[in-house]
């Protein structure tokens, strides 16, 4: 699929994420809760000089409220270290994972997430990196 600045190119690619999205039974989602979801990531990600860093809360709160979703907190295991780092993500009765602000941990990753609205599949090896913990970390 096609990124580019943040935001998808094309319409089209637009309806078959929508359409991914809905098939998995993450969440109904229609294209323009998606477009809201798509606009409400550039306008932050522009206007925060730092984002993603720190904005997991912020924006897994309004994900998961928009979608309907768990909001899940936890850490985040990075490359080459036995440390995990806080984070907080929005998650479905299945495990599967949205998050939009994986990437401020790209540089302790080998192998960098893209930007943007991440959807992580229980078996994916991305998900294996959530641990999720009880209590507030935030």
């Amino acid at each position: 699929m096609n990124f580019k600045e943040g935001g998808y190119r094309h319409g089209r690619e637009l309806k078959i994420v929508v359409e991914e999205i809905n098939s998995r039974k993450i969440a109904r989602l229609n294209l323009f809760l998606f477009l809201q979801l798509n606009l409400a990531y550039l306008v932050i990600s522009k206007n925060s000089p730092r984002f993603p860093d720190g904005y997991c809360v912020g924006a897994t709160l309004f994900i998961a409220d928009k979608l309907h979703l768990k909001f899940a907190q936890g850490e985040f295991t990075v490359d080459g270290s036995l440390i995990s780092l806080p984070h907080a993500w929005a998650e479905d009765a299945n495990k599967i994972i949205v998050d939009s602000t994986a990437a401020q941990f790209n540089g302790f990753l080998k192998e960098p997430v893209r930007s943007g609205l991440l959807i992580i599949k229980p078996e994916s090896p991305l998900h294996k990196r959530y641990t999720p913990k009880d209590g507030i970390f935030f």
